[in-house]
């Protein structure tokens, strides 16, 4: 009556899986745990019978956490003394950095290569095991995560019972060791979790079909303790999952599900699978629910066998062939784990671990192509190896056995360090760190409440200031970085402080990193916030009782914000990092001081959320990504919600249902338990009724589900409505189809309009996130009093080629962005909250108006018009312009102004222009109006409409000409009231430079045209004319001349105007006083973002 062998796992913080295999004529087993070696004071569970394969189990639970037990099986009343166990309960499950270590390591028993004779009938005895077994001991391993192949014994029976007999023979070196085998011992010694690869099957590179799957999987639940198995009973796949401190572990099965390996994976509509979407389903249900902070994937199959691939992906290397049992075989089930573990915001806080190779390999990161994550390849501990090591391991691979790895867990509370270091037998190979980054630890603290002990002052000294800084490399070169502008500028105040230098000699690859490094000091040297020098939390009184555990914990690097300081300071908030701490504690107090500084120095850009999810919401260049039912989708200008374009469904008339619906396959990538928000702005012609559905379909394309996700709407006729619903996605759900419905035999002129048809989920970009880029530089055009909750702000511009980093609108004539609004903004101490952003004015004349006057532009402003005699003026909302008719005196300027309630000065201004005629006897000259102040005070952007049909440009300040033409041979015009025929023309003026550039646009055509296609494109980059008006007006309105060179033989010409949009100044609606200032700010007033994204080094 005894114990054959024994082992244990699925360690949690109070409990361990202890397992055995006992002889057959045993009949109660209880096992004894105790925190004494000897044995002494022990806990007892059981009894419990053995089952049909005498195997005995028991779940010792009610253990402390991350504590060292050791244990003993009574069999039938016997102690069994030689198979003496210890483990270690893994750390608290707190959400707390724990630190730990563990070991990795696969494949033992293959002879070949090297010294194999420690291997008999495909199992191994390697003094490794020892190794390893004295390490675990002496380092405290918490676990040991086999990766598999755990025997070789290939060909041979795939009955059940002879894998029950190759567990035997592993744990004891079939039968000759017993309790003394070293795979045995050392199972005992250390929690362990056992992967299946392929020899586990009693092969080589065995999949699905392979005889031994289904006994394999089987017998596994039968013997190996392990986590639970989401996959269930009997022969399914062995993939779990569990965690340690604040870190996942994701163990996947490679085989269970493998499709053959024979052929490649090179038909996307059909793509081969390694994991099968039932563990592709669990394990993105794992990764989103998770809240841990870094990632440990096993997955046993080779990543990276492919990198030398020189045709396919452009790298080579020398050395080493490449593998048809890895991911090369599987490329795109590979590219879609790096997107499920993008998606889920993992990739760049995880290590992946591999054997099968058998061989010490490393890559860092960078040299991995899929995925960019650092991987750590352990083995063999005792199996025969390539003597060709492989070069896509950018630390490098060293065949051989006796090898194995650890990986030490270094959980600093912001960053969590995973230290592989691979072993050969007990000699460090090599090690890397790959590292997690996490949220600092934030305390938020309330001055008026008593949490910070007085005083509490602010040091606005120079202590700490760099605006020049120059970074060199040792034998290399130097690079310079100043700030140039701004309050903490090298400028002599006051538009700056003058030159803080410093210098420093950085250890990096090559000169091409200095930029940064000189850019980051200068970043970190010239935060506009004052020092904080000393804060001081008293935590001696019982009422500050709440504070003790989180100032406890707070360290160096940790953000301590504070609410309501003292009323001599500003009201905002204090937001700081702490640098330094002393902490004083004696029988009477307790007190902590930290040395801070502005936590806006460490802050650096975040990657913002996708707002949007599917490919094309708006139509402004395409259909792509839509199509119709019983109905057809057409892209049209005839009415937009915004922009200027919306889809149009009409329907055919005779179908039951007219529908459009977002095409699958460019839906959006969807995940089970995440709800998804639907938005659409329809407007009916006739006001009919419109409901939504949205259908679900899993990773194959089969259809889940089929909801409603919004009941049958009436649509008022002829106006635009917003149409809102949300629905959860159900579980294994991969991709959606939206779609928007008329019902009950629509007749053809029951059209709908579409437009911002926006999937998303939910997400926030947050009012104060730096995860959005700050402008070139932005100021008050008009100043404001402490109450105005309207800004017009301009962005300063160049000559560059570009149109100017100027600000998102969320509404008008060109791309929105209102999904990104609201933003906070600070300018002179004061942080306001934009909650709209829209040209200062524009105006397609897409609205009927009344007739002989422009009237009022769609930005809502007044147009002025031209009172001089012989001309006709009025708008087309058909065609989409208002027009200027020259009925006689052509040659005579005819002004139309807009009426923006205060004076331009810098500006940019898209326009367009079309004309009914070709010029005959010299040119028509539509023109922008800038600056104008009456009488001849004003700058013109003409353009010469040449009786060639060809295109010229010129300048004026008022009636004379600054400069000569420029003619644009290549540029021609057309009499049309079409709007594809327009002429588009960008107007920048700075200071007093004129800078003009002319161009047409041929539309895209087929819905098989991308969404992302941006016909700016055709916009050429460079300026056509550029004048300084040395005569210069300071400001002034914006609008059109009308007129043409003397000599016009033409009869009345009619120019056709768009304002298609002012880009910059931009009108602003805020909420003031945000962080509690509120005060008047003059016109050149700078403004900018309140947290701007800083690119990181």
């Amino acid at each position: 009556m005894s114990v054959v062998w024994t082992w244990h796992g699925a360690a949690t913080p109070t409990s361990v899986w202890v397992r055995a295999r006992v002889e057959g004529t045993d009949s109660s087993a209880e096992l004894l745990v105790s925190e004494q070696e000897d044995m002494s004071g022990p806990v007892t569970y059981g009894p419990v019978s053995p089952d049909s394969v005498d195997m005995v189990s028991i779940d010792a639970t009610g253990l402390d956490a991350d504590t060292r037990y050791y244990y003993r099986w009574v069999i039938d009343d016997v102690e069994q003394t030689d198979f003496d166990g210890t483990f270690l309960t893994a750390p608290p499950d707190d959400g707390r950095p724990h630190n730990f270590i563990f070991a990795v390591a696969g494949d033992a028993g293959l002879t070949g290569n090297g010294d194999d004779s420690y291997i008999t009938s495909g199992v191994s005895n390697n003094p490794v095991f020892d190794t390893m077994r004295n390490r675990a001991l002496s380092e405290g391993w918490l676990g040991f995560c086999h990766l598999g192949d755990f025997f070789y014994r290939d060909g041979e029976s795939t009955d059940a019972s002879h894998f029950r007999d190759t567990y035997d023979d592993v744990l004891t070196y079939n039968g000759a060791e017993g309790a003394s085998a070293r795979q045995g011992r050392f199972f005992r010694s250390v929690n362990m979790t056992l992967a299946q690869d392929d020899h586990d099957l009693m092969d080589n590179n065995t999949d699905s079909t392979s005889p031994g799957r289904d006994p394999a999987l089987t017998v596994y639940r039968e013997s190996a303790p392990h986590y639970r198995l989401p996959a269930g009973d009997g022969a399914e796949g062995i993939y779990q999952s569990w965690r340690w401190g604040r870190v996942l572990f994701v163990q996947c099965d490679v085989r269970a599900y493998r499709d053959p390996n024979a052929d490649f994976d090179d038909d996307p509509s059909s793509p081969k699978t390694m994991l099968g979407s039932g563990q592709k389903s669990w394990m993105e249900r794992v990764l989103r629910n998770s809240d841990a902070q870094a990632l440990v994937w096993i997955v046993p199959s080779l990543w990276l066998s492919d990198q030398g691939d020189q045709q396919n992906i452009g790298v080579s290397y020398s050395g080493g062939g490449y593998s048809h049992d890895s991911f090369r075989r599987f490329r795109q089930e590979r590219k879609e784990l790096v997107e499920l573990l993008g998606d889920h915001g993992w990739l760049n806080s995880m290590v992946a671990l591999q054997a099968d190779k058998h061989a010490l390999s490393m890559s860092t990161g960078p040299a991995n192509p899929w995925g960019g994550f650092p991987l750590f390849m352990f083995a063999s501990m005792d199996s025969g190896f390539s003597d060709t090591p492989e070069g896509q391991y950018d630390l490098g691979q060293s065949p051989g056995r006796q090898r194995y790895g650890t990986v030490r867990v270094e959980d600093s509370g912001h960053t969590i360090a995973l230290h592989g270091t691979g072993y050969i037998n007990d000699a460090v190979w090599r090690s890397h760190t790959a590292y997690a980054h996490v949220e600092p630890r934030t305390i938020a603290l309330d001055y008026q409440a008593g949490h910070v002990s007085p005083p509490l002052e602010p040091t606005n000294d120079d202590q700490q200031l760099t605006n020049d800084f120059t970074a060199s490399r040792q034998d290399g070169g130097e690079v310079r970085y100043e700030r140039e502008n701004g309050p903490v500028s090298v400028q002599d105040p006051p538009n700056g402080v003058g030159r803080y230098t410093g210098s420093e000699t950085f250890n990096v690859a090559s000169d091409d990193q200095l930029p940064s490094q000189a850019g980051w000091h200068v970043h970190k040297g010239t935060v506009d916030k004052a020092r904080y020098p000393s804060v001081t939390v008293d935590l001696t009184d019982r009422t500050r009782a709440g504070l003790r555990p989180d100032v406890a914990r707070l360290d160096v690097g940790d953000r301590v914000t504070i609410d309501n300081p003292p009323s001599f300071l500003p009201p905002e908030q204090i937001d700081l990092i702490a640098e330094g701490y002393e902490e004083t504690i004696n029988l009477d107090s307790w007190e902590i001081t930290y040395n801070a500084s502005p936590a806006e120095s460490t802050q650096v850009a975040q990657v913002g959320p996708d707002l949007i999810l599917n490919s094309n919401h708006n139509f402004e260049t395409t259909i792509y990504g839509w199509r119709a039912v019983g109905s057809t989708v057409t892209r049209t200008r005839e009415h937009a919600y915004r922009g200027q374009y919306a889809g149009r469904m009409e329907p055919d008339g005779t179908s039951s249902n007219a529908r459009i619906l977002t095409r699958m396959e460019d839906s959006p990538r969807v995940y089970a338990g995440i709800e998804y928000e639907f938005s659409v702005w329809v407007r009916s012609a006739a006001g009919y009724d419109v409901d939504m559905s949205v259908q679900w379909f899993d990773a194959d394309g089969t259809s889940i589900s089929f909801p409603f996700i919004l009941p049958s709407t009436s649509i008022p006729a002829e106006e635009w409505t917003q149409l809102t619903a949300s629905a959860v996605a159900p579980e294994d759900a991969h991709r959606l189809q939206w779609y928007i419905n008329q019902r009950d035999t629509p007749a053809s002129t029951d059209v709908l309009w579409v437009d911002q048809a926006i999937i998303s989920d939910g997400a926030d970009p947050g009012t104060n996130a730096p995860n959005r880029a700050d402008t070139t530089g932005s100021e008050l055009a008009v100043g404001v009093g402490a109450d105005d909750t309207e800004f017009v702000v301009h962005t300063v511009q160049n000559e560059r080629g570009d149109q100017g980093a100027r600000w998102i609108n969320s509404d008008g004539p060109t791309f929105t962005h209102p999904q990104q609004i609201p933003v906070d903004l600070r300018l002179a101490g004061e942080v306001v909250r934009v909650t709209r952003s829209e040209p200062a004015g524009w105006d397609l004349f897409r609205d009927a108006r009344p007739a002989d006057t422009w009237g009022t532009s769609e930005s809502g402003h007044a147009w002025i018009d031209t009172t001089v005699a012989d001309t006709t003026i009025g708008t087309s909302d058909s065609s989409q312009y208002g027009f200027v008719q020259l009925n006689a005196s052509t040659e005579t300027i005819r002004v139309q102004r807009l009426d923006l309630g205060t004076d331009i000065a810098d500006c940019e201004v898209l326009w367009s222009v079309r004309t009914n005629q070709v010029s005959s006897g010299s040119s028509q000259l539509p023109s922008l109006l800038l600056r104008y102040q009456g009488g001849t005070d004003y700058y013109r952007c003409r353009v010469h409409l040449n009786a060639d049909e060809t295109v010229s440009v010129s300048i004026t300040r008022g009636t004379s000409q600054v400069g000569g033409t420029v003619d644009l041979p290549l540029l021609t015009y057309a009499a049309s009231a079409d709007l594809d025929d327009r002429i588009w023309v960008r107007t920048r003026i700075i200071g007093h430079r004129v800078l003009a550039r002319a161009w047409t646009i041929t539309p895209p055509t087929g819905e098989s045209i991308g969404p992302e296609l941006d016909t700016s494109y055709q916009e050429p980059p460079e300026w056509h004319i550029d004048r300084e008006i040395t005569d210069p007006l300071t400001a002034g309105q914006i609008g059109f001349s009308t007129s043409t060179f003397s000599g016009y033989s033409g009869t009345d010409p009619s120019m056709r105007y768009q304002l298609v949009e002012l880009v910059t100044p931009q009108r602003m609606t805020v909420t003031r006083s945000i962080n509690g200032v509120s005060k008047t700010h003059d016109a050149g007033t700078e403004i900018g973002l309140a947290t701007p994204a800083t690119i990181a080094l």
